[in-house]
């Protein structure tokens, strides 16, 4: 159930923000922390998102679900302050 959720966030987040990754991690955050990123955020979700590519064959929307995958189990998506 969690991977399906994680690929329909990772498609939505492409057909909201299609131009920028930043833009695409920033809104990643605001549905799942109730945030934007930080610029810490940003660069360790690029880096991520760039070794999940290479270790899935380039495979970027792959690495997406993961991203989004990886949030849903994050502090910030199971505790709201």
């Amino acid at each position: 159930f969690v991977k399906q959720q994680a690929t329909r966030l990772a498609e939505r987040l492409a057909k909201e923000q299609p131009n920028s990754e930043q833009a695409r991690i920033n809104r990643l955050y605001l549905l799942t922390a109730s945030r934007p990123a930080d610029r810490d955020e940003v660069e360790t979700a690029l880096a991520f998102l760039d070794q999940c590519a290479r270790d899935l064959q380039g495979d970027r929307s792959a690495a997406w679900v993961q991203l989004s995958h990886a949030l849903f189990g994050s502090n910030s998506f199971l505790f709201r302050e």
